[in-house]
């Protein structure tokens, strides 16, 4: 698979996935609460579930925005870098400050890392193709 249809592969991926998140948090955000363990008031938890879930389709539609066009892939894909570092990060650092974990946090930051961790490649395998290319010119 070329670097490129890789970028927009998980560009995509990331989309499909952000956008199922925050249908899940918008639609049913006590649910979604729950599943990381947010003990919070309905009012509160209803509130603040449905910002996230609305937030997190805007990202959706900027992954998908990014994908659709080669000369906006390379920011679709630092972004999502820096937004799933930064998700990483930020749940780890909740669980250490807390410490408790349950599964489900356990394994989001697990995703969240992979995914990082993907996009990381993804940015070197199209920077090298972006020098390649300059090279060559």
């Amino acid at each position: 698979m070329s670097s490129q249809k890789f970028a927009k592969v998980l560009l995509w991926l990331n989309a499909a996935v952000w956008l199922g998140f925050g249908a899940g948090y918008t639609a049913a955000p006590d649910v979604f609460a729950s599943l990381v363990g947010a003990g919070v008031s309905r009012p509160d938890s209803v509130r603040v579930m449905t910002d996230v879930g609305v937030m997190m389709v805007g990202i959706s539609l900027w992954y998908g925005y990014c994908a659709l066009d080669d000369s906006r892939t390379r920011l679709g894909l630092v972004s999502a870098m820096l937004i799933g570092i930064g998700l990483c990060a930020g749940r780890l650092i909740g669980i250490t400050m807390t410490g408790s974990a349950n599964p489900v946090s356990v394994g989001y930051a697990g995703l969240e890392a992979l995914n990082a961790v993907l996009l990381v490649v993804a940015v070197r395998a199209d920077s090298r193709l972006r020098v390649a290319s300059a090279t060559e010119q």
